[in-house]
């Protein structure tokens, strides 16, 4: 048996990784359906649990009801379990128990641990892995001990322990899963601390600081000069800068207004709700005021954010800020009359730019067909109805495992929930994992001859 699971994880590292989430998903969706799971201790539909468990392990946060008051003690830890091992991938989390027992990680595991965290190569890959473990768990750990300064006095000691780790464990793993339900109503997600710096000011940097990716965080811990970083750990915190600041001006310009979003809060008061949906629109899923008020320009927006999503090797999901720099800086190239990038003195060559044209272009098919599947099985044939723009927003949404929500999941069939889990998988395994998880074989195109060039009129 071990024999034959070796040969597997050696000639197919790609579906191993799909099989082993699919595994985790379908454990957790079994113990979310029993009765002790839920505080009314009643047993839950198996479609439901499918998708609270799918969202849990994609780190996505979209739910048919609300976790603080439909689930259970054991059913909100049973989701916390599943966003830490879906946040730090199952791989990471099978290296680390090895290592623990002092077991040395052969070249077949060191090679899945690489493709499971989505880096080149297996050299430093157990050095990579002390820095995530160990950052991951620290963050979350201060992030914890800073919650329980508001949370202890609110729910008491041992709720507010448990609440003040359930959201720094959901917010570093950008999962976008809140319990406090019962605080205001449910799906109220941290509406009650709209205006609070401190819990503002905490998840958004642990936001933050899960989607810029494991690699960034070795980088700059192991070279403190700037000049010195990677070419990934420039781009990466280049583009996630930009596109933190534009949202955050984004929305303070469309929504200023708005009497049903940022226009009900006071003066500087609306900097709070803004610079907070800037960040979580990067793959967290958390909100602090109803988005479902908000003006069609910044639904479009939201959705161009939730689609960009997080960095390579993070806890965040969505085509990646790396691949939207590219997809830019290929533009600019393509207006130049050239076929490679030149950034920050270094040159991409065409490989890595048709790489992030095709993970854009996959990403906008999985979420155009999923948006007509889940539009054919509700019967909404009215493709201008604003009912199918909410579809596109939770598809994209499901996609980016993001979280964010016009409230329409609650009301999809078992079918379109399907869908939405499926979207789910794809967005956090990866594009190309699940696609080459579903090939028979995986070979290699013979370079030995070359088929005569022809142009092609294009534009």
């Amino acid at each position: 048996m071990n024999r034959i699971l070796r040969k597997f994880m050696e000639r197919q590292p790609a579906r191993f990784i799909a099989i082993g989430f699919l595994t985790i998903i379908l454990v957790g969706a079994g113990l979310l359906t029993c009765p002790f799971a839920t505080r009314s201790r009643e047993a839950t539909s198996f479609v439901d649990a499918l998708l609270t468990a799918t969202s849990a392990t994609c780190v996505t946060g979209l739910s048919v009801v609300d976790t603080g008051s439909y689930w259970s003690g054991w059913g909100q830890l049973i989701i916390l379990t599943l966003i830490q091992v879906g946040g730090l991938g199952f791989m990471s989390l099978a290296a680390m128990v090895s290592l623990m027992f002092r077991r040395s990680l052969g070249i077949r595991e060191r090679l899945l641990l690489a493709e499971s965290i989505n880096t080149v190569g297996v050299d430093g890959i157990l050095r990579m892995l002390r820095y995530m473990l160990f950052g991951t768990f620290l963050c979350e750990g201060v992030g914890a001990a800073l919650l329980c300064i508001r949370f202890v006095p609110e729910f008491g000691f041992g709720k507010g322990i448990f609440y003040s780790i359930f959201h720094s464990v959901s917010a570093f793993c950008n999962a976008g899963f809140d319990i406090l339900g019962t605080v205001e109503h449910p799906f109220s997600s941290l509406s009650a601390y709209v205006t609070d710096p401190l819990v503002n000011i905490v998840i958004m940097l642990l936001i933050v600081f899960g989607g810029i990716g494991f690699l960034v965080w070795e980088d700059v811990l192991t070279q403190p000069k700037p000049k010195r970083w990677k070419l990934h750990t420039k781009l990466v915190l280049s583009v996630t800068g930009c596109l933190l600041v534009s949202g955050f001006l984004g929305y303070l310009m469309l929504e200023w207004n708005n009497p049903l979003t940022l226009g009900q809060f006071a003066g500087m008061q609306k900097l709070w709700p803004a610079a907070f949906m800037s960040v979580t629109t990067r793959t967290a899923g958390f909100s602090t005021f109803d988005i479902t008020g908000m003006g069609m320009p910044s639904k479009v927006l939201t959705m161009a954010m939730m689609f960009i999503g997080g960095s390579p090797g993070s806890t965040a999901g969505g085509v990646k800020t790396t691949v939207f720099g590219v997809a830019i800086l290929s533009l600019y190239a393509v207006l130049k009359g050239k076929n490679y990038i030149h950034i920050f003195r270094r040159r991409l060559n065409s490989n890595v730019m048709l790489r992030a044209i095709a993970i854009i272009v996959l990403g906008i098919c999985f979420v155009c067909i999923g948006t007509f599947l889940i539009v054919g099985l509700e019967n909404r044939v009215n493709f201008i109805s604003p009912a199918t723009s909410n579809v596109l927003f939770e598809t994209v949404s499901g996609f980016a495992t993001v979280g964010l929500s016009m409230n329409l999941t609650p009301l999809l069939s078992p079918p379109s929930l399907i869908v939405l889990c499926f979207l789910m998988f794809v967005g956090r395994v990866g594009i190309f994992t699940v696609l080459l998880s579903f090939m028979i074989k995986q070979t290699q195109a013979d370079s030995s001859y070359l088929y005569p060039e022809e142009r092609l009129l294009i534009g």
